[in-house]
């Protein structure tokens, strides 16, 4: 018989080349010099003799390398050490991960191994050979910051979409908000916003004032530069169509000088605007229209705390219906709650008083549905 034949009474249980019984041999005697070489890298391996193993993978530049548990354990443990030559010289000789595998694989090792493991993580994300999503998740939400960056480097999209910082401020890591932010996080994105009000419980408890005072740290930076640009390119006393418009500069981003108003810390300007005789009235999508980024008004007032002049009964006396609309989309951020209905209702109704507008009879502002 053939050194790499197998005999035809060879069982499932002998998948490592190992045959269960037998002439006594150690744990069995090696079915092929193919297993031979295998299984001396995994000892090698287990022994932590790298340049053991460094010194078989070179007698062996022919031999092939498939996914194999000898050849994956080897691999396994080399990958957790940071042994980036032997993973790239596995990959060179044929071996790849079961996608299912991958993944895991690569999580693992951000979880574990990070200090040691981090290039070949980058390495096989970047290279396509594991999918690094669940490995970024989980980097976000209990990880560091100098590891996400090292994804960066490879050239892999750490904001995936809006979720590694959800997952940050979710999981209270204050340092990965900052790390993020400064990679252009959505930081006014509905389900980190819905932290402020009905999510508030879903924040790691022991670490939510570290993510409250990061995120109010964030806000308070990108107000100060906003309030920087408005103050550049607003009209002194804005009407509601310039409001409205897109400005100059910003039409790839989709903002309007409302947007920039709300966003700087100058929605008093809409207030006065919509005060102005002949202005045209405000309707909810206004305020629910979304920029190139994903953020409307809603979201900007909101995540600020300042739902209450977005709800300023100046904004809304010529067209009041409207503002049941916009109560509704409240409850995409879980901030319904945050206003009081009833409250608004009676100020309209005393600021149309005022103003001598006469009030829409058998008006009663409730969110639609109720």
């Amino acid at each position: 018989m053939a050194d790499d034949e197998t005999p035809d009474d060879t069982r499932d249980d002998q998948a490592d080349g190992f045959k269960s019984s037998g002439p006594a041999s150690g744990n069995g005697y090696i079915q092929s010099r193919g297993w031979q070489y295998w299984f001396d890298l995994k000892e090698q391996s287990r022994l932590g003799n790298w340049q053991k193993v460094e010194e078989l993978l070179a007698k062996n530049p022919g031999s092939d390398l498939p996914y194999q548990n000898f050849v994956a354990e080897t691999f396994h443990r080399a990958a957790n050490q940071g042994r980036l030559d032997i993973v790239k010289t596995f990959f060179e000789r044929g071996f790849s991960l079961p996608e299912e595998v991958g993944g895991e694989t690569l999580k693992r090792l951000v979880v574990f191994f990070a200090d040691k493991s981090m290039p070949v993580a980058a390495f096989l994300a970047a290279e396509g050979h594991a999918d690094p999503q669940d490995a970024l998740y989980a980097v976000a939400a209990r990880g560091k910051a100098k590891t996400m960056a090292a994804f960066k480097d490879a050239g892999i999209d750490v904001l995936t979409g809006g979720s590694s910082y959800f997952l940050a401020f979710y999981g209270g890591n204050a340092e990965m908000m900052h790390y993020l932010s400064a990679q252009g996080a959505n930081i006014y994105a509905a389900p980190v916003v819905a932290g402020l009000y009905g999510r508030e419980k879903e924040i790691d408890a022991n670490k939510k004032d570290d993510a409250l005072q990061a995120y109010r740290w964030q806000l308070q930076e990108d107000r100060r530069t906003y309030a920087n640009y408005y103050a550049y390119i607003a009209p002194t006393t804005p009407t509601m169509e310039e409001l409205r418009a897109m400005p100059y500069g910003v039409e790839a981003e989709k903002q309007t000088l409302l947007s920039l108003a709300a966003r700087g810390g100058f929605f008093e300007d809409v207030a006065k605007a919509a005060e102005k005789k002949g202005a045209l009235a405000l309707t909810a999508e206004d305020f629910l229209r979304k920029d190139a980024h994903g953020v409307s008004v809603l979201d900007i007032m909101a995540a600020h705390r300042e739902l209450d002049k977005l709800f300023d009964p100046r904004l809304w006396h010529k067209n009041p219906a409207e503002a049941v609309k916009l109560h509704d989309a409240l409850k995409e951020l879980r901030a319904q709650d945050a206003l009081e209905i009833e409250g608004f209702t009676a100020a309209l109704r005393r600021h149309q008083l005022r103003t001598r507008k006469k009030p829409s009879p058998g008006l009663i502002l409730k969110p639609r549905g109720k």
